[in-house]
């Protein structure tokens, strides 16, 4: 009867253990609304709250003296920071694995909201949309930093993204890397903007540029809308209604007309065309990026690529077989979030000895 009771009791113990250990390797995720002064001065009407989505790694609540990196994960066009923690992703569980397996340094994960009326704000700086790269690189880095216990240092800190949140990763890493020391693109899209605008998506162009009523937005193709939203956020021109942008080409009694002076803005944000100026910029963050082999995008991944590497800057980039979203929460578990945990300083650095040299 004892050595019965005994089995009970052990039974009974481990039961009431069990759960506090998965809860112990378990992280957390939490919502902000977060108040942006940047986002505020828009003339699309969009509020200054927007969402984001914060995960803690297990250690953050069991080492309470730890500090950790932080990696940005920037969201595709039309898309909000909750497809990440969406079943088809549940990127919060997939850390929680990669941790409890040690296959990661623990590192804080934030995905904020990079949406607007028009699906996208592709995180630039607009009159029109808003100053999204100021709230990405400025305000929410600062926030987060004051907010928890992080390593506040490019060396720690890292950006990535899918698609439109890859062009905001990799050109935001460009601009800024006093603030991230790491950037991986997922499919990015916008590398090489002739290719894409003048070409790719000419036909959505010249189409987009003679919609003449804001309320036609929602029942347009999205290749109309994204060129719209990148219109809006590259060239914006609150005297050219319904959306408040100029476009690069347009139909003019049956001829296509291309505007020079609206081109050359677009070109402010060209990764591809910005590249020379931004050597010093780039020698300085872990770059890495890939796209699909049968991706209509290929194209562009592949020249801009080749054009890092004809300025000798060191940088990663793969290809893999599948179109512009395949096995995306693969390449995130496999290759993204592991990247970053072995690019990222874990404690703090001399900044001026962790320059990568020139």
């Amino acid at each position: 009867m004892n050595k019965f009771s005994s089995i009970v009791k052990a039974v009974a113990l481990f039961c009431l253990l069990a759960p506090l250990a998965v809860q112990a390797q378990t992280g957390r995720l939490v919502d902000h609304c977060l108040h942006s002064q940047a986002l505020a001065e828009n003339l699309l009407g969009d509020g200054p709250e927007h969402l984001v989505l914060v995960y803690l790694p297990p250690q953050y609540d069991q080492e309470p003296g730890r500090r950790f990196p932080v990696v940005y994960l920037l969201h595709p066009y039309g898309a909000t920071p909750r497809l990440w923690v969406s079943p088809a992703f549940e990127i919060h569980k997939t850390l929680d694995s990669l941790n409890r397996e040690k296959q990661v340094t623990p590192f804080i994960l934030v995905m904020p909201d990079g949406s607007n009326r028009y699906r996208g704000s592709f995180h630039l700086n607009s009159a029109a949309t808003g100053r999204w790269e100021d709230f990405l690189a400025q305000e929410l880095v600062d926030y987060i930093d004051s907010t928890y216990r992080t390593l506040p240092q490019p060396a720690s800190r890292g950006v990535a993204g899918h698609s439109m949140g890859g062009y905001g990763a990799l050109l935001t890493a460009m601009r800024h890397p006093e603030r991230f020391g790491a950037c991986y693109a997922l499919s990015p899209c916008c590398l090489d903007f002739e290719e894409q605008f003048l070409k790719i998506l000419k036909e959505p162009m010249l189409a987009a540029s003679k919609v003449t009523s804001l309320e036609e937005f929602p029942r347009l193709h999205w290749r109309v809308q994204v060129v719209i939203a990148m219109a809006a956020a590259a060239a914006p021109n609150p005297k050219r209604p319904p959306f408040l942008a100029d476009f690069p080409l347009q139909e003019h009694q049956g001829r296509i007309v291309k505007n020079d002076l609206a081109w050359q803005r677009w070109l402010k944000h060209d990764p591809l065309t910005l590249l020379k100026s931004s050597q010093a910029n780039l020698r300085q963050i872990h770059l890495a990026f890939d796209m699909g082999t049968s991706d209509t995008l290929l194209s562009l991944t592949r020249t801009f690529s080749q054009a890092l590497s004809a300025l000798k800057i060191h940088h990663t980039y793969k290809e893999f077989d599948g179109d512009h979203s395949s096995r995306l929460k693969e390449r995130l578990t496999t290759q993204a979030l592991p990247f970053f945990s072995q690019v990222l300083a874990q404690k703090m650095v001399d900044e001026t000895m962790n320059q990568r040299s020139k």
